[in-house]
């Protein structure tokens, strides 16, 4: 099942999770919410998670149209991140503050692992691994074929 994961800002992943599923209930299988290290870190090798939103969708199409509509405002919140320091500047001496209603689209962060092709995507789920051999069954009652490693076979057959 095709899949990518957005981060979303602290304390908002029930209302983006509940939008989304709303916006795009025709197009979207399943929403979770899951704990993935975050590499964005500066000192990401120590292991730190953070909780990130996993959409899955039924086919790649849908994924596409989904990932269409994300990526606009990821960036827009990444250019925005760059203005940080003078927001807060113009906030702690009585600048003009902008005040409006935020979409919960505005509060997509980041998008990970959308520009995986599918076909990698599930080598990578399914653990199958180039310079192995397997064994692929299928049965009639089984939509999805079964797939074990080969350990007995080293050298080709």
């Amino acid at each position: 099942m095709p899949y990518f994961y957005i981060g979303v800002k602290e304390n908002t992943h029930q209302d983006v999770s509940s939008y989304l599923s709303k916006k795009f209930a025709t197009i979207l299988s399943k929403i979770e919410i899951v704990l993935k290290e975050d590499l964005n870190l500066p000192n990401h090798l120590t292991g730190l998670k953070a909780l990130y939103l996993k959409l899955s969708f039924a086919t790649t199409m849908d994924l596409m149209k989904v990932r269409r509509e994300i990526i606009p405002y990821v960036k827009k919140y990444k250019e925005s991140d760059k203005d940080v320091y003078s927001n807060m500047l113009k906030s702690h001496y009585g600048g003009v503050t902008e005040t409006r209603q935020i979409s919960q689209l505005e509060n997509i962060t980041a998008i990970r692992e959308y520009d995986v092709p599918y076909h990698v995507r599930a080598a990578i789920d399914l653990k199958v691994n180039v310079g192995r051999w397997y064994s692929v069954s299928i049965r009639s009652n089984n939509p999805c074929p079964e797939i074990s490693e080969r350990s007995d076979l080293i050298e080709r057959p």
